[in-house]
């Protein structure tokens, strides 16, 4: 693989950010453009990840959700740890 040299505005706190996290994992500095060509990758993870899917189910889309169509849902407060142990109690007893 060839890298390419490019020119980026950043913010500069983010661009802190970034670099702190470079120094702590790969211990210098000079590791900013590994650090920031990560992230890149990192980013288009789910994309590929999507595209690898669709190639196990033969191109065919009703067979799996996207990321972007993924609803969360919120399941709500569980029985409190009080019901589950009277629950439990009532079922050996």
């Amino acid at each position: 693989m060839t890298a390419s040299k490019v020119t980026l505005s950043i913010d500069g706190s983010l661009l802190a950010r970034v670099r702190e996290r470079a120094v702590r994992k790969r211990g210098k500095l000079r590791s900013l453009s590994e650090e920031v060509e990560e992230a890149l990758r990192d980013s288009f993870a789910n994309e590929q990840l999507e595209l690898a899917l669709r190639e196990l189910c033969c191109g065919r889309d009703d067979h799996i959700e996207v990321f972007g169509q993924v609803e969360t849902i919120d399941p709500g407060p569980g029985p409190s740890a009080q019901e589950i142990i009277r629950k439990t109690r009532r079922r050996r007893g």
